[in-house]
């Protein structure tokens, strides 16, 4: 910083705090980009880390589908996958896609994803994870422990975990109680959570001793045994059993809501595409549903 002028005078008082406020602020700008770098190069990290973990879990799933003569997969000769071994296969399959979406550029394409990172909102179209090993009640109670909240007990770090577990639900409501109206479940805050709430599913003491048994007696969740009820009971397939389209747990093989979408965006007369994807090895099983729906076999769907 040039403390005189061009002419040799000397710079003003106001003019000096002027100019080093000036620097003070493209210091902090500097940093506050580089810290902005910092943190998505992090958060990328962290995504390819999970998706290696997932592979890792899911890797035992995938290799009872191996079937020498028909690929990796057993995908037939009309569908691929992301275990096709053959690479012709798959380049084709990318051309068809290109050419899709080159035909019906103005149609709707409803991504579904089967799996779902850790650090995302839960977004399936069906319960329970075999590859990843967790039963229908499995998910069922993570999907309640991924929307309950627990009062911060400090900062959280960049997974948005507490140094000291929490013991507090976000309301106040210590934990430990019963309390005969138990603080409401925020699947909202997921996306944004509120200053001084912190995740559940996010402490790392609390998730691996309750998450998959997050409504059970002797978890702090046993609060929302009543929610968890009235989420079976809304998942419940209430027609008589379908080889495809419910399951052995009494609840239908899809979500409700799946059926529901693909039947406003039929009767609105749109041109629309259904993309699934998996870790593990449920298409078949989807695959079976979906084209059971299309022949009209779903009681609450017959056309």
């Amino acid at each position: 910083m040039w403390l005189c002028l061009a002419d040799g005078r000397a710079r003003s008082t106001a003019d000096l705090k002027r100019l080093a406020t000036a620097a003070r602020v493209r210091a902090k700008r500097a940093r506050d980009a580089a810290a902005a770098n910092t943190r998505d190069r992090q958060a990328r990290d962290q995504r390819r880390r999970q998706r290696e973990q997932h592979d890792r879990r899911a890797a035992p799933a995938v290799a009872k589908t191996v079937r020498p003569q028909r690929g990796q997969c057993g995908c037939p000769a009309h569908a691929v996958c992301g275990m096709c071994v053959d690479q012709g296969k798959l380049a084709a399959a990318e051309q068809a896609a290109i050419d899709l979406e080159t035909r019906f550029h103005a149609s709707t394409n409803v991504v579904m994803d089967l799996e779902r990172p850790e650090d995302e909102t839960e977004r399936t179209i069906m319960i329970g994870d075999p590859a990843g090993g967790d039963t229908y009640d499995d998910s069922l109670n993570k999907i309640l422990a991924k929307s309950a909240f627990c009062r911060a007990t400090g900062p959280l770090g960049k997974n948005g975990a507490c140094d000291i577990t929490p013991t507090a639900w976000h309301d106040g409501t210590p934990m430990a109680e019963s309390p005969p109206a138990p603080p409401p479940l925020q699947p909202g805050w997921t996306f944004d959570t509120p200053p001084g709430a912190a995740a559940f599913y996010k402490q790392p003491a609390l998730k691996r001793a309750h998450a998959k048994k997050f409504a059970d007696a002797g978890s702090p969740g046993a609060v929302y045994a009543a929610q968890r009820e009235r989420c079976r009971a809304a998942l419940r397939w209430a027609h008589a059993p379908h080889p495809a389209l419910s399951s052995e747990d009494g609840a239908g093989t899809l979500l409700p809501a799946f059926y529901r979408t693909l039947d406003c965006l039929h009767r609105s007369g749109r041109s629309f595409s259904v993309v699934l994807r998996t870790f593990g090895s449920d298409l078949p099983r989807v695959q079976a549903a979906i084209n059971a729906f299309a022949r009209g076999e779903h009681p609450d769907y017959p056309e």
